[in-house]
């Protein structure tokens, strides 16, 4: 079943909302914010990736109304502040310290967050992280993929491209979904 790139970005709204209910909102962040040491250029990855997705909205909005090169405008947008997000994340991950893993769980659906993580970790083909260096090296890892995935977006008549903006579509929703569990195991650190 297809569907209109608009339903699709409601879908991405209304799914985002859902999986941040209020009383599970971490310390840690939105999207792979580490936290301790790398904390502050973790918080600027995430920021750049928030503005990133929001321009990567926008490419698709211009797509669904055929305003191609506004969709390319903001297809660079997204693509410059990705990169920034890749720098800042590089920047955490080697400002992370080398401590092995060691979650203190604070009830049970913490743990079944954790373990979730890792399994979705497990299908993306990624290592589990042993350290606080590899948990903030998923940051980079995520955003790298997604950069690569734009860069083979065509823009252009959607009812042409469908497939492969579809396939954008949904790596941006893994992207975000890898960073909120992210978050969540450096909460429970």
């Amino acid at each position: 079943m297809c569907f209109p790139i608009r339903h699709l970005a409601k879908m991405l709204c209304i799914t985002t909302i859902f999986l941040i209910s209020p009383e599970k909102i971490v310390s840690a962040g939105t999207f792979y914010n580490p936290v301790g040491t790398a904390a502050e250029a973790g918080t600027a990855g995430a920021t750049s990736l928030n503005k990133g997705l929001s321009h990567f909205h926008l490419v698709l909005a211009a797509v669904e109304n055929q305003a191609f090169e506004q969709a390319k405008q903001s297809l660079n947008d997204t693509r410059r502040e990705l990169n920034s997000a890749v720098k800042s994340f590089q920047l955490a991950r080697d400002q992370a310290t080398d401590n092995a893993l060691d979650f203190k769980f604070q009830d049970q659906s913490d743990k079944a967050e954790v373990e979730r993580f890792m399994r979705n970790l497990d299908l993306l083909k990624i290592k589990r992280p042993n350290t606080q260096k590899d948990l903030a090296n998923i940051a980079v890892v995520m955003t790298r993929r997604f950069l690569s995935k734009l860069s083979d977006m065509p823009i252009g008549n959607l009812k042409r491209f469908q497939r492969e903006i579809h396939e954008v579509i949904r790596l941006s929703l893994t992207v975000q979904n890898i960073g909120l569990l992210a978050s969540r195991a450096w909460s429970a650190l």
